[in-house]
Parts: C-alpha cells; sequence; structure tokens
C-alpha cells in the first residue's frame, strides 16, 4: 500500500509542478489569451514611443497596425526599472531579438498586448532572422551561408590575362611584318654619272 501511495505522489509532481508554469503561445496566437497569464514567443520586429504618455512599445510585426500585430507596453516606471537592471534604451537592447514575455495578455483599443513591468518578465531567445531594420536605418543585407559567390560584375583575371597577350601577339606579328616588307623592298637606282665610292 505504500508503495502505491509513493508512485503516485511520485507521477503527481511532474504535473503539480506544470501547473505553476504559464504557457507558451507565440504572438500571433495570444489574442486567444486574454486575461490569462501567458508566456508570449514575441519577434521583435519594429519598436515605438508615445511622447504624450512616455511609453515604449515592441511590436512583433514591422506594421503595428497589422491586425495580428502583439505589443509589448513599457510604462515610464517600468522603463526605470529597465534602467535600474542595466538596459538604458529598451527599444536597441530587444529589436531585433526573438523573447518570451511573461504576463497577463489585454485587449485594449484593438490592441492586443502584455503591459511589462519587470526585466526578469523577459527571456531572450535568440536573433531574429529577416527582420527589416526600423525607420530612418538602413536594412542590414543578410545571405544564407551556403549561398553560392555573387558573380563579378567586371571581367575575369583570366580574360585580361588573354587580351594582353593577344594584343602582344599582334604587336609582335606587325613588328615582324613590317620588318619583311622593308627588307624586301628594292634599292632606288643610282643616279647616272655618280659613284658610290668616294672621290679620290
Amino acid at each position: 500500500m505504500r508503495i502505491v501511495l509513493v508512485l503516485v505522489v511520485a507521477c503527481s509532481l511532474p504535473a503539480l509542478a506544470g501547473a505553476d508554469t504559464p504557457k507558451v503561445v507565440p504572438a500571433a496566437e495570444a489574442g486567444r489569451h486574454v486575461d490569462e497569464v501567458v508566456t508570449v514567443e514575441v519577434p521583435v520586429r519594429s519598436t515605438g514611443s508615445s511622447r504624450k504618455e512616455g511609453f515604449v512599445f515592441l511590436n512583433s510585426h514591422e506594421n503595428f497596425r497589422s491586425n495580428d500585430n502583439f505589443t509589448l507596453v513599457f510604462t515610464p516606471t517600468a522603463q526605470a526599472a529597465f534602467r535600474a537592471a542595466g538596459i538604458e534604451n529598451i527599444e536597441k537592447h530587444y529589436f531585433r531579438q526573438l523573447i518570451r514575455v511573461t504576463g497577463k495578455v489585454r485587449h485594449f483599443k484593438s490592441v492586443t498586448d502584455i503591459q511589462v513591468e519587470r526585466p526578469d518578465q523577459i527571456t531572450v531567445v535568440g536573433p531574429v532572422t529577416g527582420s527589416p531594420a526600423p525607420p530612418g536605418r538602413p536594412a542590414a543585407a543578410s545571405a544564407p551561408t551556403d549561398a553560392p559567390p555573387a558573380a563579378a560584375t567586371g571581367p575575369s583575371t583570366e580574360f585580361v590575362i588573354g587580351a594582353v597577350a593577344l594584343g602582344v601577339f599582334g604587336l609582335g606579328l606587325g613588328v615582324f611584318g613590317a620588318s619583311r616588307f622593308v627588307a624586301r623592298k628594292p634599292a632606288a637606282p643610282e643616279p647616272e654619272g655618280t659613284s658610290a665610292a668616294p672621290a679620290a
């Protein structure tokens, strides 16, 4: 009887531990969990701020007006907490990062969001690939590491060497032909009454 009881308790421990762990959901599905505390995986593809309220925003889409955009909201109080943790600029720190944010999902003014209050609510998973640059910043060129090298736009080294060799060869033929022509040219007849030998 004691063995059975121990087995039941042991099997129940993982389930009890998982009950306190928030569910991880992608940003596009966060709207299905309004008023729930979940962990949302957010690729930060754009950022913004509100001058009037002093809020900072991190968005899952380049266009924050997109229907399935998910936003993280940072009040001035939250920003102060992040600065105290060494994160001076939230927008620059998390831009182009895939992050997991734990908090209560809200739907406020047609926007699905989580209001972040503390740095420990966010875990950085890694960089976001294929993310555009924010306004005013040029997009960084990115290409797969296994992509073939781009074709050269100018003439190849072999072509230049061949052209130079052909030019030198042609010049040599021209000089050789000219010398043969000069050698075969008949000598002009001497005028009558003159001699090639100097006068005595």
